[in-house]
């Protein structure tokens, strides 16, 4: 491990351990989670065991499997949180280590700075730090590239492809994104080279595509109907094009587009766009001068470009548009650089620079972590109420699921993970479930209640600020509290 992924894991447990009781995301408990069941055993934990009545009672896969194997040596800690922190570090570590790896290769002055700068970028560390399976695919992706576009020896070129798609595909169905990126890098290749010198290339994006295939149906889940891939035609196609419209007007849903109109507020935003276009206009104005010289600058152009276009659509796609960018920019200044980035005085003066963003990004990270996901023991001490009661629990909030499921890994709960693994399999749970959090109707509410109480649920989850709260005060008779944390406002409420 170099002096950058170093300095990256120090930052990331630093900042994470500052923070005791408090993750990046609530994901990261569910992940964490699927990791501890297979550090306990359990080589294959089936998702329909905490989510029986989604869609994974028809199609049971871990289509994280790969990520939550990686993270079971972490799960062996005694302590989870501590393990689920260093198990956090160690990825954006790893991360890092990739970018400053690929910066080197293509002799960029200060690579380990670009690779830092692009971590203490806006929130990007916030977006690392949460514990899933975009991490693991933006490192991959990075390797990926670097071998599509500049090993030169056909034969392990396209072994390699295989097999990073393969493990990809294993560890996340976002790896689907390694196909638009291999065009990416044909284009920017073809660009100086002419397309006559890519034809043996033009077939390598067959050998990601069976990788990305393989990894679906060589894994732990492959079922006669092939379950991998049916769950993966399911995921991707309705993830991305949001086909129920649930995220319709909710702005910081992850899966919507970027908000431009918020732009011209985000000062960062704004110097990286300015700068990507100028290195965009110095590359192909340098690509005229010299028609034969720049494909590194080209490739990394063109995957940035992609990049943008994705990040466009849905904002997560971040967590692969912003390393891309700040690569893009390492390569593309390169020689601009290279005349004044060689004393020593210099590379002083940037690690200065990088430790003076690092108090002010912690805090914001906090402040980020504080504001948007709750404290890991929203449901501390539930657990034995959980397993004597052992009912599925009917959670009013989607990510409530992963709380429970922390406390107790053989919990089961309504929904969880995304509301299409709900909706699409049984649409009138979800409106069950809709219907009694906000409890806008006392008659639909109501119906909810009876509804649930046929399926033999016994327990509500609720949170602070939903509407349940004040339907369940006005009808003692129908509820009691079972559970309630005084400190965070959760609640099991058990139906009479």
């Amino acid at each position: 491990m170099g002096a950058a992924s170093l300095a990256a894991f120090a930052y990331a447990a630093f900042t994470m351990l500052l923070i005791p009781g408090h993750m990046a995301s609530g994901d990261s408990l569910y992940h964490f989670s699927v990791s501890r069941e297979i550090a306990a055993g359990t080589l294959a934990p089936s998702p329909a065991k905490l989510l029986p009545w989604t869609i994974f009672a028809a199609l049971p896969v871990d289509h994280y499997w790969g990520f939550h194997l990686l993270l079971a040596p972490f799960a062996m800690i005694p302590d989870p949180e501590l393990g689920m922190k260093l198990g956090t570090a160690t990825l954006f570590a790893v991360l890092i280590g990739a970018m400053t790896w690929v910066l080197s290769r293509h002799q960029v002055p200060l690579p380990w700075a670009w690779a830092c700068a692009s971590v203490l970028f806006s929130s990007q560390d916030w977006r690392f730090l949460q514990l899933r399976g975009g991490v693991i695919l933006a490192t991959v992706l990075l390797v990926f590239l670097e071998v599509a576009a500049f090993l030169e020896a056909p034969k392990p070129r396209r072994g390699l492809l295989l097999l990073l798609a393969y493990g990809a595909m294993l560890s996340y169905n976002g790896a689907v994104l390694l196909l638009p990126f291999h065009g990416a890098v044909l284009l920017g290749l073809g660009l100086p080279r002419g397309w006559g010198v890519l034809r043996e290339r033009l077939v390598e994006p067959l050998f990601t595509a069976v990788g990305l295939f393989l990894g679906l149906c060589i894994n732990p889940y492959m079922t006669r109907d092939f379950a991998p891939l049916r769950f993966a035609t399911f995921h991707i196609w309705h993830m991305t094009t949001d086909s129920a419209r649930l995220f319709v007007g909710r702005e910081h849903v992850e899966f919507n587009p970027f908000p431009l109109h918020q732009l011209p507020k985000q000062w960062e935003w704004l110097v990286l766009s300015v700068l990507l276009l100028a290195a965009l206009i110095y590359t192909f104005r340098r690509r005229k001068e010299h028609p034969g010289e720049g494909s590194e600058a080209l490739v990394y152009g063109a995957c940035t470009l992609l990049g943008i276009v994705l990040t466009l659509r849905a904002v997560r796609m971040r967590e692969y548009a912003i390393p891309l960018a700040f690569l893009f920019l390492g390569v593309a200044s390169r020689d601009l650089t290279a005349r004044w980035c060689s004393s020593r005085i210099m590379h002083l003066l940037a690690v200065l620079l990088l430790l003076l963003r690092v108090g002010p990004q912690i805090r914001q990270t906090h402040l980020l972590i504080e504001t948007t996901s709750q404290p890991i023991g929203l449901f501390a001490g539930a657990r034995p109420l959980l397993e004597k009661e052992r009912t599925v629990v009917a959670n009013l909030v989607q990510g409530d699921s992963t709380f429970l499921y922390w406390e107790w890994l053989n919990v089961q709960v309504a929904s969880g993970l995304s509301h299409y693994f709900l909706y699409f399999h049984d649409r009138a749970l979800y409106e069950h479930l809709q219907e009694l959090r906000d409890a806008r109707d006392e008659e639909k509410a109501t119906t909810a209640v009876q509804a649930l109480a046929a399926r033999g649920v016994t327990l509500l989850s609720a949170r602070p600020g939903i509407g349940f709260h004040r339907f369940a005060a006005r009808h003692p008779e129908r509820f009691e509290v079972a559970y309630f944390n005084r400190d965070l406002g959760s609640a099991l409420y058990r139906i009479r």
